[in-house]
């Protein structure tokens, strides 16, 4: 391990996620989500701003599955 690196592990809930349109969330999304938020290295962080993503995604719709999102960040120690 290097230090800062970043593991994440979800449930499908997540990447299928669709909203108002039908779209599907997918893993470009998710992927695309967490570069944008590699800056934010701590683990609270990226949880926080992928929970916000996927609300914002989300909108009004219900969910449909269980959605788990864990995020561990490697500090060097």
């Amino acid at each position: 391990l290097n230090t800062l690196d970043i593991a994440v592990m979800f449930t499908d809930g997540i990447n299928e996620l669709r909203n108002k349109n039908n779209e599907e969330l997918g893993f470009d999304s998710l992927k695309q989500i967490l570069n944008n938020s590699v800056y934010n290295i701590s683990a609270d962080n990226v949880v926080k701003q992928m929970k916000e993503k996927i609300e914002n995604f989300l909108g009004n719709e219900a969910l449909h599955d269980d959605m788990t999102f864990l995020a561990i960040v490697f500090n060097g120690d």
